[in-house]
């Protein structure tokens, strides 16, 4: 492999993870733990992330449920070459912060349906608005509002009588829309705002 395709799976793999909405830090680690250890318990250590991140443990990192089986897949060809390896995801490190920076792409599913059309922000908010009132009646919902904050998606909730863990109920509606609308499961943040401000 030439460093140029080293550059652009790495390149990739950031546009990827930002997409998936997995953390900075989550990606250095990466970086780190190939560094260290052989590839099979760098491996290992990201089916145990995404199994994690899947519902089947606590507080896994998100979006790699999407972004950890992608990883396994582009980088089991370099099991016997850890040089490769590191390299892709010195490239992935390196280039996360400017791929979170872009807007998101016309391509990507942020602004694309399962079927290609064009979704607005608006669309989108009319999409979720179901599925987040499903899960908040009982605290009152008073709207929401989706923006993009660059290739991510934030919708803020805003609750009337919510004292409840923020985090858990972000958990639960990242859940759900990954059940009731797939085509963005991982690529949407939830912030919970009551009345008392964002919590």
């Amino acid at each position: 492999m030439e460093e140029k395709e080293y550059k652009e799976l790495g390149e990739r793999l950031a546009r990827e993870a930002v997409k998936a909405g997995v953390g900075n830090k989550q990606i250095r680690s990466l970086y780190q733990l190939a560094k260290t250890n052989p590839y099979e318990r760098f491996e290992t250590r990201l089916k145990y992330q995404i199994g994690r991140s899947s519902g089947y443990g606590h507080g896994g990192p998100r979006g790699f449920d999407v972004f950890g089986k992608l990883l396994i897949k582009e980088l089991g060809v370099f099991r016997e070459d850890k040089v490769g390896l590191l390299k892709v995801l010195w490239y992935m490190t390196m280039l996360y912060a400017y791929e979170e920076s872009q807007p998101p792409s016309p391509e990507g599913p942020a602004s694309r349906s399962s079927t290609g059309a064009s979704v607005t922000l608006k669309d989108l908010e009319a999409k979720l608005e179901p599925v987040v009132r499903g899960l908040c009646s009982q605290y009152g919902v008073a709207g929401l509002n989706v923006s993009s904050e660059g290739a991510n998606l934030v919708c803020s909730v805003k609750l009337l009588r919510f004292t409840g863990n923020p985090r858990a109920l972000s958990d639960n509606l990242a859940a759900s829309v990954s059940s009731h609308l797939p085509e963005y499961a991982g690529r949407i943040r939830f912030w919970i705002e009551s009345s008392y401000g964002r919590v």
